[in-house]
């Protein structure tokens, strides 16, 4: 079963997986990420399994949120697997203090740039 990390498995109770199936079902966020992601891409996001792991996601306070630009919700970072497209993006936030999906041309620093060649595949 997929679930939030080894370490974090042994405080996974029946409670919160309980807890987790009917947020997963029935929050107002989740089910317009759910729609808009099975609109997008014609099938449902794989939540079991996969580079994102939900449970770990939830128990850390993550939820999808809208973001400028794009018809699909997204959740933050916490729950990406490493080999996730995406993961990068935290460190980034951790790194500089914002979300790099907000950072206009002008707020770019040399260190940024930087950091992104690091990164991302050539």
């Amino acid at each position: 079963m997929n679930g939030p990390g080894n370490r974090m498995m042994q405080f996974w109770t029946p409670q919160n997986e309980a807890e987790f199936n009917a947020f997963m079902a029935f929050d107002p966020g989740v089910r317009q990420w759910r729609n808009a992601f099975t609109r997008r891409y014609g099938e449902a996001p794989q939540i079991e399994g996969g580079d994102f792991d939900y449970r770990q996601a939830y128990i850390a306070g993550n939820r999808p949120r809208p973001v400028p630009g794009d018809s699909v919700p997204h959740w933050d970072s916490r729950g990406k697997a490493g080999d996730h497209p995406t993961a990068w993006k935290e460190q980034f936030m951790q790194r500089f203090g914002v979300d790099p999906d907000t950072v206009t041309n002008e707020q770019v620093t040399p260190e940024m740039q930087q950091f992104i060649r690091g990164v991302l595949p050539r």
